[in-house]
């Protein structure tokens, strides 16, 4: 259910705040910028994955620290989102219809 400082004019809602977007997209290419340099490191064929991410010298230095920035920002959405993950009644009827759809998968 939305809470009402969600609810936008024309009836449109608010899914995420900036902040939470804004932290989001930061983990996101912080993980792509791990991903091509760690690539880099791991073989060299992908080595040239280095040279649009600031070449070999500078990710070596790099690396770690945007791991540091990647590691904050998936906690911070961790601690944003955590309240909104738990399980409520509503989600334990669904999982027990679910579960009575498939009854050879009973355990």
């Amino acid at each position: 259910m939305s809470q009402p400082d969600q609810i936008l004019p024309r009836g449109r809602v608010l899914r995420y705040a900036f902040a939470e977007r804004l932290n989001h997209w930061l983990a996101a290419f912080s993980y792509i910028y791990l991903l091509l340099t760690g690539l880099a490191f791991w073989s060299p064929w992908c080595f040239l994955d280095c040279c649009g991410v600031g070449w070999r010298t500078n990710s070596r230095t790099l690396h770690p620290w945007i791991g540091l920035v990647f590691f904050i920002a998936v906690m911070r959405m961790y601690s944003l989102w955590s309240a909104q993950m738990r399980s409520t009644e509503a989600d334990k009827k669904v999982v027990a219809f679910t579960a009575s759809l498939c009854p050879e998968r009973r355990r």
